[in-house]
């Protein structure tokens, strides 16, 4: 019997991620998240969380004047 993945909603997978969910739901939008989609619904697998966690981090926060 093939074993069951565990799977994560949108705001279960922002809290693994330190993130808000209204983040990863951008990350989602431009493409950088893959989550399975179920409708409506975005649920995500460990291994997509981890492949979120270890992603290079670009600059963030306000441009220089």
């Amino acid at each position: 019997m093939p074993e069951e993945k565990k799977m994560y909603t949108t705001q279960e997978a922002a809290g693994l991620l330190g993130m808000s969910d209204s983040n990863l739901r951008n990350l989602i939008r431009r493409g950088l998240a893959q989550p399975t989609s179920f409708g409506r619904m975005h649920m995500f697998s460990i291994e997509e969380i981890e492949r979120l966690r270890t992603r290079p981090k670009g600059k963030s926060g306000r441009p220089a004047k």
